[in-house]
C-alpha cells in the first residue's frame, strides 16, 4: 500500500500507511427499510473509516460511492475521534476515555 499524504491544520503534513494502522473502525449503519445508512454521514452513498496511526494520531478517511469522487483524509483531534467512535457505536479506547466523560450523562 502506498503512503497517503494527510494535511495538518498548521500547513504541514504526515504520510499515513493504512497497512501500519494500530486500529481501524468502520462506520456504524442502520437499515432504513431500503438501504444501509451510515451513522457517520447519515447517507447511503457517503462513508467514513477511522484509523489510529502507528504514532497514535486519528485519521478519518471519507469516501463516496459516487463516481469520480476521490477519497479524502483528515486528522481528527482526540475529542473528535472519541465523538466519532461514540456516534458509530464503538467502544472508546483508553487513550480517548478522558474526552468522553462530559459527553455521557
Amino acid at each position: 500500500m502506498s503512503k497517503i499524504k494527510v494535511q495538518l491544520d498548521d500547513g504541514g503534513f504526515i504520510f499515513f500507511d493504512r497497512d501500519k494502522a494500530l486500529e481501524c473502525w468502520d462506520e456504524g449503519a442502520w437499515w432504513d427499510g431500503s438501504n444501509n445508512i451510515s451513522l457517520a454521514t447519515r447517507s447511503q452513498w457517503e462513508h467514513e473509516i477511522l484509523y489510529k496511526t502507528s504514532k497514535g494520531r486519528y485519521v478519518l478517511q471519507s469516501w463516496s460511492q459516487w463516481e469520480s469522487t476521490p477519497d479524502s483524509y483528515q486528522i481528527l483531534t482526540p475529542k473528535e475521534a472519541a465523538v466519532w467512535l461514540l456516534t458509530n457505536e464503538h467502544d472508546v479506547p483508553a487513550d480517548l476515555s478522558k474526552h468522553v466523560d462530559h459527553l455521557i450523562e
